[in-house]
């Protein structure tokens, strides 16, 4: 394990999650407004490309509540349920996914992108210079 990802798994779920978002930002993804009927718990962001509009494939993208425990399938299920045709999904779960997960995955209602502590430091690695100051700071400590 590298310090990265040692430093990833010691943050808090709201830095995590500024910190995906951080990095989202840096991959050219910006948030948008997710109708209230539509809204998900508050981990969940829907992003989008930053060249075009609302109505390209969304990337909705959740963090796990708990850091350390295992994702499951269930929680796959529920996090890609009823989300609209295109939508594309990413989860990061800094404990790791099971196996029944990792396999179903990609057949899920919306495909889904797993993410462990090392997946995002390794993506970090390869946008930190698009990373802004604030991002940054959350993995320099």
């Amino acid at each position: 394990m590298d310090d990265w990802t040692e430093r990833l798994e010691q943050l808090g779920t709201a830095d995590r999650v500024r910190l995906v978002q951080g990095l989202l930002r840096a991959m050219g993804y910006v948030e948008v407004a997710v109708p209230e009927e539509d809204a998900r718990p508050w981990l969940e962001r829907v992003m989008v490309p930053a060249a075009g509009g609302e109505d390209l494939p969304r990337l909705v993208v959740g963090v796990a509540r708990d850091p350390s425990a295992e994702t499951d399938l269930d929680e796959l299920e529920a996090f890609a349920s009823g989300r609209r045709a295109g939508d594309r999904g990413m989860y990061v779960s800094p404990g790791g996914f099971s196996a029944e997960a990792r396999e179903r995955a990609a057949d899920l209602s919306v495909p889904v992108m797993l993410l462990e502590s090392a997946d995002l430091a390794e993506r970090l690695r390869q946008h930190w210079g698009a990373l802004d100051p604030d991002t940054q700071a959350l993995l320099q400590g």
